[in-house]
């Protein structure tokens, strides 16, 4: 249940309303058969894909990131629920709908460049139990988008000249490619695993992405600052090597 459980958890819950909707205007209007014909195939061709990755046992890396072609059929049965409700609802629904549909795009917004980490609120921390869903259960920044943010966030706030700092992910330690070159010379990125040169490090920059945990602790070592998703689970922390 991998597959159709990061599906769901991935996309705003309107998206999903909206593809079960689809399935009950297509029962309810089932003797437009001619008409919803091809809106059934987009269906089909999405909960296909994904019940032959169940059936197959294809391998699937991070994500549903290998199937996000099943999100084209989708968008089509989305618009054809969308088109229905348009007919039955009164306009005050419709503008109401309208800043829905806003409200995530600004999110999106908002949290960029970390879309593809986001999960909707069924799946992120509850108030009441504070837990979440995310952390423990899915991959979080496989990409490793994060790591340049991590270490600029240590050149704004140390002065040394050269800084060591290591980290446990590609991502971080392939990042200063990505940053200026007076940026990259003050930088020196390594695994943690890098020994001796570990023993030089001053900064540790955590990716949560294959951790069960929300938090990383290390005798030797404090969290000086993390950066969060939604109010709710940790995408990566930056430590700092206790004096």
């Amino acid at each position: 249940h991998y597959l159709p459980a990061y599906f769901f958890a991935t996309i705003p819950l309107l998206f999903s309303a909206l593809i079960l909707s689809a399935v009950f205007f297509l029962i309810k209007n089932f003797k437009s058969i001619r008409i919803n014909l091809f809106i059934i195939l987009c269906l089909l061709m999405a909960v296909g894909a994904i019940i032959m990755q169940n059936i197959t046992n294809t391998p699937i890396y991070n994500g549903w990131r290998h199937y996000y072609f099943i999100f084209v059929p989708l968008v089509f049965v989305m618009t054809y629920a969308l088109a229905c409700f348009l007919k039955l609802l009164p306009k005050p629904a419709t503008i109401i709908l309208s800043l829905c549909f806003s409200l995530i795009a600004l999110q999106m917004i908002i949290i960029h460049p970390y879309q593809y980490l986001y999960f909707n609120p069924a799946f992120i921390s509850n108030p009441l139990s504070r837990s979440d869903h995310v952390t423990g259960n899915f991959e979080r920044d496989y990409w490793g988008v994060g790591g340049r943010a991590a270490l600029t966030w240590i050149l704004n706030h140390d002065t040394s000249a050269h800084i060591t700092v290591m980290t446990n992910t590609k991502g971080t330690y392939l990042a200063p490619l990505l940053m200026p070159a007076p940026e990259r010379e003050r930088l020196n990125v390594i695994y943690l695993t890098d020994e001796p040169v570990a023993s030089s490090a001053s900064y540790i920059v955590y990716n949560y992405t294959n951790d069960l945990n929300n938090a990383w602790l290390k005798d030797g070592w404090h969290p000086i600052w993390s950066q969060t998703m939604l109010d709710s689970y940790n995408i990566w922390s930056i430590h700092a090597r206790e004096k």
